[in-house]
């Protein structure tokens, strides 16, 4: 698990727990992308004082990475 100076007290279990910046270097993602499958209700977390997101460890080893869409193929008329 990835130790950070953002545990503060009262935050969630830090062994269960883990922060969206946390969680994005644990799959190796962008946070905007642990961000976006968080709102669309792809990865469940816990919003925490100060409007930090706490996702469980289980959860995030859990959530299947989505396939890139395919490009269409483009053909000349």
């Amino acid at each position: 698990m990835v130790k950070t100076a953002e545990r503060r007290a009262g935050s969630p279990d830090p062994e269960k727990y883990v922060s969206l910046r946390e969680a994005a270097k644990r799959r190796g993602l962008a946070v905007g992308s642990i961000r976006n499958w968080i709102l669309t209700g792809r990865l469940p977390a816990t919003k925490g004082a100060g409007g930090v997101w706490w996702i469980h460890v289980d959860d995030l080893d859990n959530v299947e990475l989505m396939r890139a869409p395919s490009r269409a193929q483009q053909t000349e008329a």
